[in-house]
């Protein structure tokens, strides 16, 4: 049970996403990048 308005449920969700997103596509980026080097390193 929570005490807090709605307003500051939406902002802790809204901070979430804004957190979360970047997070995934730093994430996503990372892995094309190590498929990247892995088949250069593979090419060598």
């Amino acid at each position: 049970m929570t005490f807090l308005p709605k307003s500051a449920e939406a902002r802790q969700e809204l901070v979430t996403l804004l957190i979360a997103i970047p997070l995934s596509l730093v994430g996503t980026s990372f892995l094309f990048f190590l498929l990247e080097a892995g088949s250069r390193a593979a090419a060598i």
